[in-house]
């Protein structure tokens, strides 16, 4: 029965070509847009779920208003609007300053070009990063001129997981690793 079914649906497509053509070209094109929003949607939709209670993490936006452009909306803002929030909005429970910058670090007589982030130490708790060296997570960044150090980057730059307590150089500054995360 099931074979008869498949014969004459074939020898009438094969009998209509170009309906053919344009019913497989639409379905193909109908499964192809499908698939490719899913992608998207799966792709939008996974960002920042390691970080713990990242349904209550927001990110602080300027609206810059160039002439002749419109507006842009950017997450690049001052400084000061960490202690401001903090002090004056009660429902902010913590508010804290990151900013990323592609940098060149010096260890010994050589040079890294690496992508470095300066941040304050409430990013670690706030972050959910998981560190190893017995510090308790709020004070890993707590003092100057300290830095945590992903574990990747520990064994791409000191050829050790375990960088705690060496030295690097950014812009002839000495910074001591305290974290690795």
């Amino acid at each position: 029965m099931i074979t008869n079914l498949f014969k004459t649906a074939f020898r009438y497509l094969s009998r209509h070509i170009s309906f053919t053509i344009i019913n497989v070209l639409g379905l193909t094109a109908g499964i192809a847009a499908f698939l490719l929003i899913a992608l998207y949607l799966q792709y939008e939709l996974s960002f920042d779920k390691h970080i713990p209670e990242y349904n209550h993490l927001y990110r602080l936006t300027g609206i810059q208003e160039p002439s002749g452009l419109d507006n842009q909306h950017v997450a690049i803002t001052s400084g000061g609007w960490a202690p401001y929030l903090n002090e004056n909005i009660p429902e902010v429970k913590e508010a804290f300053r990151i900013m990323g910058a592609a940098s060149t670090l010096q260890i010994d007589d050589q040079s890294f070009q690496e992508r470095v982030f300066f941040a304050e130490g409430k990013i670690v708790s706030l972050f959910g990063l998981e560190t190893n060296g017995g510090i308790s997570p709020t004070g890993l960044l707590g003092m100057p001129n300290t830095a945590m150090i992903s574990m990747a980057a520990a064994e791409r730059i000191f050829k050790t997981r375990d960088a705690i307590g060496m030295t690097f150089r950014h812009n002839n500054i000495p910074y001591t690793i305290t974290g690795v995360y």
